[in-house]
């Protein structure tokens, strides 16, 4: 028997298997374990523990729990809402660390690994996919030498791409979790003291279920004095 293509079946009716203390563990809704299926688990028992432990914990999606089911209906009634679809601006003063902020964004994916599920459907049935921590990068766009039309060029155009990849989900395109650090120049004020950058991320809940709340926190700990070069995680993170 493929242990893989039986293991990916569970897993698009639903069910989840882990392994905890060599022992196989199952969980699943309410008539998803036939008594044919648990033969076959009983069987191949030990051949499932084996490719459970050496198989890639960002290769097999597993399904969504029932929040995540209800919150994946109401996206799909209005998939272009802006309660699904979430850009958030913070200003960043020009000392900013970006090694250490790209490091943060790393060991918080790592801490919580939910950050980076992408959720598909394949024959009308939701499940996700933990994104490979290492392919998810910090995007870094320079725009000193913008003037204020160009920027607010690019706003528009980029926003326009974001609502190509609404479109194009049913075709199996999934928009990644971006966040762009935009150096901007200051000459649009008349304060030296302000900020010359702009942080700009955004998630969707197609792909990442990520919050404001971290992005605030990370920029908040990169923007306090003395603190941009601490090379451990900052403690309000």
């Amino acid at each position: 028997m493929d242990i893989g293509n039986f293991l990916k079946e569970l897993t698009l009716k639903g069910t989840k298997l882990w392994v905890k203390e060599d022992k196989l563990k199952y969980e699943g809704f309410k008539g998803s374990i036939t008594p044919e299926i648990l033969d076959k688990l009983k069987k191949y028992k030990l051949d499932i523990i084996k490719y459970l432990k050496e198989r890639s914990e960002y290769k097999e999606p597993f399904p969504l729990s029932f929040g995540q089911q209800g919150l994946w209906y109401q996206y799909h009634i209005a998939p272009e809402s802006p309660a699904y679809n979430l850009v958030y601006l913070s200003y960043l003063q020009p000392e900013l660390d970006i090694i250490l902020l790209d490091e943060c964004f790393k060991i918080m994916f790592k801490r919580y690994s939910i950050l980076s599920a992408k959720y598909e459907d394949k024959d009308e049935i939701c499940f996700q996919k933990l994104q490979d921590i290492e392919k998810i990068k910090l995007e870094i766009i320079d725009a000193s030498l913008w003037t204020e039309d160009e920027l607010n060029e690019w706003i528009e155009n980029d926003e326009v791409v974001l609502s190509a990849d609404v479109e194009d989900r049913d075709a199996g395109v999934n928009m990644d979790f971006y966040f762009e650090l935009i150096n901007v120049v200051d000459d649009f004020t008349e304060d030296e003291t302000e900020p010359v950058g702009a942080c700009v991320s955004g998630t969707d809940y197609d792909d990442c279920a990520s919050s404001i709340w971290t992005v605030n926190s990370l920029v908040a700990s990169n923007n306090a004095s003395g603190q941009v070069n601490i090379p451990a995680l900052p403690e309000n993170i």
